[in-house]
């Protein structure tokens, strides 16, 4: 893929220079393959923690894409909600005025558990209809591999469901030791046992 950047950095105008680059080989490392596992181990930690909802998924395999965006709701990516960005206008808002060129952080935490948009937000519902969360952004700043990463979540829950349905967590959930980047968060390990 590398490679492939690299050959035709001189093909769009104005040509990627290497900052550019760099900053879309990231994206596409924490996008993908990273964001993919971090996620898809603590949708499974949060099912087994929560075995209706695993027999569930295991006796309706079709609930696997609107469980796991409803998860992917609930659960954060990291330690950090999102992104930092720069204001390109002045916005006026309810407790004061950004102006341009400030930097803000939007909070996806709170907007996706906003009582007002997501009733119960707390409750993990895979039938919950509306509107759609924020943890893959939105507009120009959604995330590039965020079909992908919904995808194969659920191709992989589905099918570690469907061939293990009595799976369990094989240890007392408050003693998993949790890799807590400031990026990414996921636990180090998941016993578990059939």
């Amino acid at each position: 893929m590398i490679d492939r950047f690299l050959a035709a950095r001189d093909t769009v105008e104005p040509p990627l220079d290497d900052a550019e680059l760099v900053g879309i080989l990231l994206g596409s490392v924490l996008g993908a393959d990273q964001n993919i596992l971090s996620v898809a181990s603590k949708i499974a930690y949060v099912l087994l923690c929560r075995p209706v909802l695993w027999r569930r998924l295991a006796a309706e395999p079709g609930i696997a894409p609107r469980l796991v965006d409803e998860l992917i709701r609930l659960i954060p990516l990291g330690n950090i909600s999102a992104f930092p960005r720069i204001a390109g206008r002045r916005i006026e808002l309810a407790d004061g005025g950004v102006e341009e060129g400030d930097v803000v952080y939007p909070d996806a935490f709170a907007a996706n558990r906003d009582p007002e948009v997501f009733p119960e937000p707390l409750l993990i519902d895979p039938d919950r209809t509306g509107k759609r969360h924020l943890q893959f952004g939105y507009g120009m700043h959604h995330c590039m591999g965020a079909a992908l990463a919904r995808m194969e979540i659920a191709e992989l829950l589905t099918t570690l469901a469907a061939e293990f349905p009595t799976l369990t967590l094989d240890t007392d959930p408050a003693g998993l030791t949790w890799d807590s980047g400031v990026v990414l968060r996921r636990p180090v390990t998941l016993p578990v046992r059939w």
